[in-house]
C-alpha cells in the first residue's frame, strides 16, 4: 500500500496521520516518541516500516483498537462505522466514525497512568 498524505498510521503507542511525504521521508501532524525516546515529528521511510512495523489506513476507525478511549470513553467494540464505547459502570454507547474528537490509545493510556501502591 501507498503512504501518502492523508492517511492515518498507528504506531505501538500513538494514532497520527501523514502530512507530508518527500521523497524518502515522511512528516506526522503531531510529534511522538521514538525508540531512543526522542520526540519528533518525521521519520525515514525504511526506519518507519521495517522498525515501528506500523498500521496504516484512509479510515480512522481501521485502526482503532479495543481498549482504546474515544472522546474518553474506552471502547468495547468496533464496527465499520462506529465504535461502541463503556461510561459509568454499565452504560453503553454509540459513536459514529464522523463524531469521533479525540483518540487515546490504551498504551498510551496505561503510560500515563499512576499506579498505586506498586
Amino acid at each position: 500500500m501507498k503512504l501518502e498524505v492523508g492517511k492515518y498510521v498507528r504506531f505501538d503507542n500513538v494514532i497520527c496521520q501523514i502530512e507530508e511525504v518527500e521523497e524518502d521521508w515522511l512528516c506526522f501532524d503531531i510529534g511522538f516518541y521514538n525508540h531512543w525516546n526522542e520526540l519528533t515529528y518525521s521519520m525515514k521511510y525504511k526506519e518507519f516500516v521495517e522498525e515501528y512495523k506500523p498500521k496504516f489506513s484512509n479510515n480512522l476507525i481501521d485502526l482503532i483498537e479495543t481498549g482504546d478511549y474515544v472522546n474518553g470513553d474506552r471502547i468495547t467494540q468496533i464496527a465499520s462505522d462506529y465504535v461502541e464505547v463503556c461510561y459509568g459502570r454499565d452504560s453503553y454507547d454509540f459513536i459514529k466514525k464522523e463524531n469521533i474528537k479525540s483518540i487515546v490509545t490504551k498504551e498510551q493510556f496505561e503510560s500515563m497512568s499512576y499506579r498505586v501502591g506498586r
